[in-house]
């Protein structure tokens, strides 16, 4: 640790990096980034810091660099992270593979996200709402520490039995209601094996006799109430469930789930 921040300080002192456009310290062996560092990189546009051993960041690194649009922190042993992503201009930020206790706010600039073991992009921009009905085109990969990420589709037995660890953590915060979350939910929605991930494990019962619903159908209704377009993608996804299994369109309007009653 004291060797990698002596030699980022020996770096600063060397030759000015204020006008330095993208920096890459992949596998660095750092633990912190100097909050004197950081602040001479107001220029900063894109930064990698994956494949370290990052425990914090400097609470103001985001306000120090007001340019930056690409943070990768992959791979780090952060925790909390400590960084207010919400007022950033941020439009790819890499958290993936970290030990994170809780999901952060993200910012509706976001076209490219990686979370606990999940990796998502937008493929294109959204079409007119108005005139398609139609979540965002994303693609997703599930992330694998020291191996190369598996693509979600085609579909892979591998990514299905590692999805529900991936998506659980995103299924207990509403800070999961993005576009980049919910677009993915539909993504999975639409093909026929990732489909039983939001299907009940028994039929349809009262819910005194039943299986409690599961998770990923919770979050997908509580997203049905959240603002545009996070609202448009659980739609979608909805409808696209409802369309291909009629016991679980039939559940979905029966209590505890009440999706009419939701939508109205």
């Amino acid at each position: 640790q004291r060797a990698a921040t002596q030699r980022l300080e020996a770096c600063l002192a060397a030759q000015p990096l204020t006008a330095l456009r993208s920096l890459f310290l992949r596998k660095t062996g750092l633990r912190t980034l100097p909050a004197s560092f950081a602040a001479s990189l107001a220029s900063l546009h894109s930064l990698d810091l994956s494949n370290n051993k990052l425990v914090e960041l400097p609470a103001a690194l985001l306000q120090l660099c007001p340019l930056l649009e690409k943070l990768n922190l992959e791979a780090n042993h952060l925790t909390v992270p400590s960084l207010d992503f919400r007022k950033c201009r941020l439009s790819a930020l890499l958290l993936g593979l970290n030990n994170l206790t809780y999901v952060p706010n993200f910012p509706h600039t976001l076209i490219d996200l990686s979370i606990f073991s999940l990796h998502i992009q937008a493929l294109a921009p959204r079409r007119d709402p108005l005139a398609f009905f139609e979540a965002l085109s994303v693609q997703g990969r599930l992330l694998r520490p020291g191996k190369e990420g598996v693509q979600v589709l085609p579909y892979s037995k591998e990514v299905k039995s590692g999805l529900p660890a991936a998506l659980t953590p995103l299924f207990r915060s509403s800070a999961s209601f993005h576009p980049l979350i919910s677009s993915f939910i539909v993504l999975l929605s639409c093909h026929p094996k990732y489909r039983t991930l939001f299907a009940a494990a028994a039929p349809v019962a009262p819910p005194a006799r039943g299986p409690p619903p599961p998770a990923a159908l919770l979050h997908l209704l509580a997203m049905c109430q959240a603002p545009e377009p996070v609202c448009l993608d659980a739609c979608v996804a909805v409808a696209t469930l409802s369309a291909a299994d009629e016991a679980l369109a039939l559940q979905m309007m029966e209590p505890p789930l009440l999706l009419v009653d939701r939508l109205a």
